[in-house]
C-alpha cells in the first residue's frame, strides 16, 4: 500500500511539473447527478451512489447492489444543456465496476450565410442549425484493499463534435481515486482527476488537461428516534495551471475552489440539501420510494447566478 501512495505521488508531481492548457476540457468540471450538486458538489468523500465513477471511483463498492442515474441540467438561463448517465455494479469482494457519460452542448445553433457575399449591405441568410456538443465517456473500477481504505480509477474518452470542418476533438484521461473510512462517521476521499491526459483537435492542436486534485471529508450522523440521517461534506479542488484570480485561492501554478453543503434524510424517503459550490449557492431536494424490489429517486439541484444565470438540475434513479 505503501508503495501505492508513493507511486501516486510521483504521478501527480510528474503530471503538476508538466505543464497544461488552462481550459482544456474544462466543462468536464461540472459535476454529476442532482444529489450531488444540490451539496454544492462535496462529494469526492460520499461518493456512495450511482455517480461515483465520477465523484471518486473508489467509492463505487458503497453501493449495494446495483445502481444507474441520469440528469438533465438547463445551465445559463437554458442557454446550454449537460447531461449525465451512469451506473454502477458491486461484485463483492471482487470489487465494483461502473461507467458513464457526460455531455455539455449548444443545440439549434443558427447557421447563416452572406446573401450577396462582398456586400456590406448584404443581409444574412439562414441556412440551418447545427449542434455543438462534448461527450466524455467513463469506465470504472473500484475494490477495497483493506477494511478502511478502498482504491479506483477511471479510463476517461473524450470526443468534441462541433459542428464545423476541422474543429472536433478527441482525447484520453485517467482518474485514479481513494476512499478511507478509519474514524468511524468519517470517511476521507481523494480522486486524482486527469493525472493523465491529452487532448488532440482536428487543425493539429494539442492540448493536457489540468491535474485536478479532488480531496475531501464527510461525516455521516443517524438520529434513530427522528428516522434521520445527517451528512456533512467538504471538498476542495486543487489544480495546477496558474489560474491566479480566477480561482478562490491561488499560490504559484497551484489555485484552490473550496465547496461545502450537506444533506437530512427524513425516513431514508424525503432529502433536504443546502451547500456552496465555489461561493455560490446551491440547493436541493430529493424523493426516494421502493416498489417491486427496487428503490426509485427523484432530485432536484438549484445553482445560483455565477454571472451567467441560474442553473436547474434534474436527476432520475434507481438502485436495487
Amino acid at each position: 500500500m505503501r508503495n501505492f501512495i508513493m507511486a501516486v505521488g510521483f504521478l501527480a508531481t510528474a503530471a503538476a511539473s508538466g505543464g497544461a492548457d488552462k481550459y482544456a476540457a474544462d466543462w468536464m468540471t461540472y459535476g454529476a447527478g442532482a444529489r450531488a450538486l444540490g451539496m454544492g458538489g462535496a462529494f469526492v468523500a460520499v461518493a456512495d451512489d450511482a455517480t461515483a465513477a465520477y465523484w471518486n471511483p473508489a467509492g463505487m463498492p458503497s453501493v449495494e447492489r446495483a445502481a444507474f442515474s441520469a440528469m438533465h441540467s438547463y445551465a445559463f438561463n437554458g442557454l446550454a444543456a449537460y447531461d449525465s448517465v451512469y451506473g454502477a455494479y458491486n461484485f463483492g469482494k471482487y470489487g465494483a465496476v461502473g461507467g458513464g457519460m457526460l455531455r455539455a452542448g449548444v443545440d439549434d445553433m443558427k447557421r447563416t450565410d452572406w446573401r450577396e457575399p462582398g456586400n456590406p449591405a448584404s443581409r444574412p441568410d439562414l441556412k440551418g442549425y447545427f449542434n455543438v456538443a462534448d461527450y466524455a465517456f467513463y469506465a470504472s473500477y473500484g475494490r477495497g484493499v483493506l477494511p478502511w481504505l478502498n482504491v479506483g480509477g477511471s479510463v476517461v474518452i473524450i470526443y468534441g463534435d462541433h459542428g464545423l470542418e476541422e474543429s472536433d476533438s478527441s482525447g484520453q484521461a485517467l482518474d485514479v481515486a481513494a476512499m478511507a473510512g478509519p474514524f468511524g462517521p468519517v470517511t476521507l476521499g481523494l480522486n486524482l482527476q486527469n493525472l493523465y491526459s491529452n487532448l488532440s483537435w482536428d487543425t493539429g492542436k494539442k492540448e493536457t488537461i489540468p491535474l485536478n486534485a479532488k480531496v475531501g471529508a464527510a461525516y455521516r450522523h443517524l438520529v434513530p428516534r427522528w428516522d434521520s440521517e445527517f451528512t456533512l461534506a467538504a471538498d476542495c479542488d486543487v489544480k495546477f495551471a496558474g489560474y491566479g484570480f480566477a480561482s478562490q485561492l491561488a499560490a504559484g501554478e497551484a489555485s484552490f475552489d473550496f465547496s461545502g453543503g450537506g444533506e437530512w434524510w427524513y425516513r431514508r424517503t424525503v432529502a433536504i440539501r443546502l451547500g456552496s459550490e465555489r461561493s455560490a449557492f446551491a440547493g436541493g431536494v430529493g424523493l426516494a420510494v421502493k416498489a417491486l424490489g427496487l428503490s426509485f429517486g427523484i432530485d432536484y439541484a438549484y445553482l445560483s447566478d455565477t454571472g451567467l444565470e441560474s442553473s436547474h438540475r434534474a436527476s432520475a434513479s434507481v438502485a436495487f
